[in-house]
């Protein structure tokens, strides 16, 4: 490095201090010195930061500056003293071996401090100046101005892998924010830098020195690897243990045991996956990490009666339906079949037909529809297998319209329509008039009214029928003893004759007016029937099977759609195919 003199560079301290004797103190000439360097452009770009500003015989060493320090009396001196281009028409202060000496343009004034300062600092040897350093054509330090480039594997500076600038130094440190999971394998080979300039790497720090011309740098860190363990219960991979580049993602193929599916995984590290179509997927592992596989036996239904099926694992399943026959010997019930996805966690709602609900039968003679299966998730049916009409010539369930049977002589016989895929009802019996007649009449209001009435009546008595003189007990008594007894016995009877005696007498003796109450209005009489006979009506129409387009949006497959399949009661049934899922954790 090379120490020069800033010849053009004094501070003055003041008319007052150039007056007084040792105004000057060490504390006052470091603190200008401070001040002097801040003004410098850009000082630490050509300046070497040092503390040697003691100097004797050619010799430096450490003193109480840092990076400027002033003309040490040794130096003035071997320059060629009060001879030298040094001179100056003021005093100015100067490092001696015993404190501060001050030198003026004749003599030097050993241990004093009055007097300019003349700072002095050292230049970096690799500065260049241009001028010839005399007063009209001073030295002029040539600034830095090249281009850097410094590309990195497995790390940035301030976010950037391949990094540039355009470099206003000699020398500068970059800081690299190394990949998590990447390290420095072997500093001699894995960084490089091409150009004039020196170079070293140390935790991640890259220092260039002494840069003199463009310079491209190269950093490789080279990428860890990590163990990747499965651990499955019900299931085989396709390999284990495997190693994996750090931050990669890894796909391993899971052969799950019959009728079992995925139902979720746990990976160590909080290491994220993906499960879909039987492979599993570790996502950036960075971490030796081991995965616990969770298969559970997937529940199969099959049902005759309503219930529900809370899905264990999604995936596609054969869902299955017998659509009920109608009642009174009805039309049958269909069959249908399809290939559906369903969610883990879904609640899949099922209702099995019966020969009786379907349409409701509506009374005599009349047979209800049969009922229709169906599955339905949030209340809202996909699958539905139609139910037979009812009645003896029911039409079959499957492309019907579910309408109920009609009774042509009454059409408040007709039987009820049924809803969502069941079968209608057949008509009931409706009761025909044969014969009409006249019905009505009677008296719909009374009112009291007067007429004429016996007011008393002579008293009653008895007389003999075939004209004897009496009757009774007298009679009895007057006939020979050998027939009183037989008269006693028989009274009122004429040896065979008939009734011996009657009561005479009790008619009306006088007449008055008596109240009663007569009819003032009455009903009027209608036509009405007097005679029916009964007359049957049409059986119920078979309902029609339905099965949606898709279902969590994805297609639903038709296996069977069949009309007319089934002679009972209703059925139905889920069965587990294959897991289709995606998983993400």
């Amino acid at each position: 490095m090379k120490k020069v003199l800033l010849i053009l560079f004094s501070l003055f301290l003041g008319t007052n201090s150039l007056l007084a004797t040792n105004m000057t103190s060490e504390d006052t000439i470091k603190e200008d010195l401070k001040c002097a360097y801040k003004r410098l452009d850009v000082a630490d770009t050509f300046i070497v930061n040092t503390d040697k500003f003691k100097c004797s015989s050619g010799l430096c060493s450490s003193s109480d500056f840092n990076k400027i320090g002033i003309l040490n009396t040794n130096e003035y001196e071997r320059v060629g003293g009060i001879t030298s281009y040094l001179v100056n028409r003021q005093p100015f202060v100067s490092l001696g071996n015993n404190g501060y000496d001050v030198i003026t343009p004749s003599e030097i004034k050993y241990q004093e401090s009055n007097g300019t300062l003349r700072p002095t600092m050292y230049v970096k040897e690799i500065v260049k100046v241009t001028g010839r350093g005399t007063k009209n054509d001073p030295w002029k330090f040539v600034y830095p101005n090249y281009n850097v480039k410094i590309n990195i594997v497995g790390g940035n500076i301030n976010g950037q892998s391949n990094y540039t600038e355009i470099l206003k130094t000699f020398d500068k440190e970059y800081v690299i924010n190394k990949g998590a999971n990447y390290y420095m394998k072997d500093v001699s080979k894995d960084v490089k830098c091409s150009g004039k300039v020196n170079y070293n790497f140390t935790d991640n720090k890259l220092q260039l020195l002494n840069v003199e011309s463009d310079v491209t740098c190269s950093v490789k860190y080279t990428v860890n690897k990590y163990y990747l363990a499965l651990i499955l219960n019900n299931a085989t991979s396709s390999e284990n243990n495997v190693l994996v580049n750090a931050l990669e993602d890894k796909s391993i193929s899971i052969s799950p045991e019959e009728n079992y599916a995925f139902t979720g995984a746990n990976c160590t590290n909080g290491q994220t996956y993906e499960y879909s179509n039987k492979t599993f997927t570790v996502k950036s592992i960075n971490k030796d990490t081991t995965c616990t596989l969770s298969y559970e036996k997937v529940r199969n239904v099959e049902s005759n009666t309503d219930g529900e099926y809370v899905v264990p694992a999604s995936g596609y399943y054969l869902m299955e339906a017998l659509g009920a026959k109608g009642s009174g010997n009805g039309g049958k019930g269909a069959y249908v079949s399809a290939e559906v996805y369903l969610v883990k966690g879904q609640t899949i709602k099922y209702e099995v037909g019966t020969s009786t609900n379907g349409a409701a039968s509506i009374g005599s003679g009349s047979h209800a529809g049969g009922g229709a299966s169906r599955f339905k998730l949030n209340n809202e049916y996909f699958i539905i297998s139609a139910g037979g009409g009812g009645g003896s010539n029911g039409s079959p369930g499957g492309e019907g319209n579910g309408l109920g049977g009609v009774n042509s002589s009454d059409s408040s016989k007709n039987g009820k329509n049924g809803v969502s895929g069941s079968g209608g009802s057949s008509a009931a019996d409706a009761t025909v008039c044969t014969r009409t007649g006249t019905c009505g009449g009677g008296c719909k209001r009374t009112e009291t009214a007067y007429r004429r009435c016996c007011e008393s009546y002579s008293p009653p008595h008895e007389e003999c029928v075939n004209g004897e003189v009496e009757c009774g007990d007298a009679f009895c008594e007057n006939l020979p003893s050998s027939q009183q007894g037989s008269c006693y016995r028989n009274c009122g009877s004429n040896n065979g004759l008939g009734k011996k005696c009657r009561t005479v007498g009790g008619g009306c003796e006088s007449y008055g007016t008596c109240p009663y109450e007569d009819c003032a209005e009455y009903y009027p009489t209608y036509s009405c029937c007097t005679s029916t006979s009964t007359k049957s009506g049409d059986s119920g129409n078979g309902g029609k099977s339905v099965i949606s387009s898709k279902l969590n949006n994805k297609t639903i497959t038709i296996k069977q759609k069949v009309s007319g399949s089934n002679n009972g009661n209703g059925k139905i049934k889920i069965s587990f195919v294959k897991e289709w899922i995606v998983w993400k954790k």
